[in-house]
């Protein structure tokens, strides 16, 4: 009786075990944000992001002119005021919101474009003797125009956009040795059209840490004063259809900004750029 005993309680542990499978935990919940990025006109505001998480989530930015405002995160969600002050820079600014989760990490772009300036010039029309020489003029503009001028025995020079939105250009003209005037066009833009590129993005080390030709389509179209300096001031003088290589310093690049996971404050950047369209508005 007492080895029958012993069976039975051996038996009923086993049925037990079998019964009572190890609990496998739920699947978390995936860390997003909508919306995915936020884009500020040049007066500011406040903007909302609505987050959600499998638990209370910590929300970061490195910058300073970017003001955080979380909410309380109740049922998996938890929205943040994301507020930027006016802004009058000469390029568009941006930076990272960082938000950590449950074992999970996103981060979202914040960016703010430049005042619209209405494009003007100091003067309308230009003269030059015989012999040639050099006249300057002032454009004022949103961000850093394009020059071009028609007439072969006319050069440009263009400086570059300063604090007050205003660009010196010097033109220079050749001596005309034929017994009839000359005149040319002198074109001015702003710089705010829309371009579609290619591009590939890398770090010194050739690191890749973006390229549109991963992607489908590989092509991408956003106004020239939406990029970095280096970017903005490159585009404006490279003709559709041409392919260049931009090796971008840091003050032209994010400067002291941690931008993602690869580009380090103070990184140097390199781009293979090609301007494949010109969109006009």
């Amino acid at each position: 009786m007492k080895s029958i005993l012993h069976i039975l309680l051996a038996t009923f542990a086993a049925l037990m075990l079998t019964a009572c499978p190890t609990p496998v935990d739920p699947d978390p919940i995936t860390l997003t944000s909508n919306p995915s990025s936020l884009t500020f006109e040049a007066a500011g505001g406040t903007q909302d992001l609505m987050l959600y998480s499998g638990i209370e989530p910590s929300v970061s930015c490195s910058d300073s002119w970017v003001t955080l405002s979380p909410g309380t995160f109740s049922g998996n969600k938890m929205r943040v005021s994301v507020t930027v002050p006016a802004y009058t820079g000469t390029t568009a600014r941006s930076t990272s919101i960082r938000v950590i989760g449950d074992k999970q990490s996103l981060m979202i772009s914040v960016q703010q474009n430049t005042p619209q300036i209405q494009l003007s010039v100091d003067k309308t029309s230009l003269s030059f003797e015989r012999f040639g020489g050099e006249a300057t003029l002032t454009v004022t503009s949103s961000e850093q125009p394009s020059v071009s001028v028609d007439a072969s025995w006319c050069g440009v020079k263009v400086g570059t956009i300063d604090n007050d939105h205003k660009t010196q250009v010097a033109v220079f003209a050749g001596a005309n040795r034929s017994t009839a005037a000359g005149s040319g066009t002198i074109t001015i833009q702003s710089g705010s059209d829309k371009v579609t590129v290619k591009y590939e993005g890398r770090l010194i080390d050739g690191t890749i840490f973006d390229s549109s030709y991963k992607r489908d389509p590989q092509t991408t179209t956003f106004r020239v004063n939406q990029v970095i300096r280096g970017w903005t001031e490159a585009l404006t003088m490279m003709p559709v259809g041409s392919k260049w290589e931009l090796y971008i310093p840091q003050e032209l690049a994010y400067g002291s900004r941690q931008t993602g996971k690869e580009i380090k404050p103070y990184s140097t950047l390199i781009f293979v750029v090609e301007l494949v369209d010109i969109v006009k508005d």
